[in-house]
């Protein structure tokens, strides 16, 4: 029981100790320490001891016009990610699903191409066992083929890339990366574990 009291005393001390702390340096009655080379101060405290001005922005919002729509992005923190990076052209992103449409708006100039790969000519220029696989590939019917006669892919691509801060519909997450189209689901969104894991391969 003694302990017990004790302890409870303790812990009572520590918490006024922690209020009456917090009071006099709200009050600026206390200099409060160095961070990282750069003085704290609470607010109506700030003096001539700032070294540094921190610049002050709003993050990065992008005037596709559905953006606003997109209550998804604003949850997983993407326009304080985008005043980080708004990714890059060299990031290709690899996406296996019902293909996609090339001629979608959002995707222009975001497909992956393969340099070594001589569209149409029906050879395999690189060698690694798929003809013409220069934007992508079939592995349903074993052609560079991707057309998305579903839908699920084209949105799946949008959502990762569309083409964004170009005043026209909607947002990507990565607004420079590359997509490489790899085709293993069929029109109704449906397939073979096996297409899928050769696609993988």
């Amino acid at each position: 029981m003694v302990s017990n009291a004790k302890r409870i005393f303790n812990m009572t001390k520590f918490r006024w100790s922690s209020w009456v702390i917090a009071a006099v340096l709200l009050a600026g009655l206390i200099p409060l320490p160095q961070t990282f080379g750069y003085p704290i101060h609470i607010a109506g405290s700030v003096g001539s001891s700032i070294q540094q001005a921190w610049p002050i922005a709003i993050a990065k919002s992008p005037n596709d016009p559905r953006f606003s729509e997109q209550t998804n992005l604003n949850q997983v923190k993407m326009p304080p990610a985008w005043d980080v990076t708004v990714g890059d052209s060299n990031q290709i992103v690899a996406i296996i699903d019902t293909g996609v449409n090339q001629d979608h708006e959002e995707l222009m100039y975001r497909l992956w191409t393969n340099s070594d790969e001589i569209p149409n000519n029906g050879r395999d220029d690189d060698n690694n066992g798929y003809i013409d696989d220069h934007t992508g590939y079939n592995f349903m019917n074993n052609t560079p083929d991707i057309t998305d006669q579903n839908g699920h892919g084209t949105g799946v691509a949008s959502i990762i890339a569309a083409n964004t801060d170009n005043g026209r519909g909607m947002a990507g997450i990565n607004w420079n990366s590359k997509l490489m189209v790899l085709k293993a689901l069929n029109s109704a969104g449906g397939g073979e574990y096996a297409v899928v894991a050769k696609a993988l391969r």
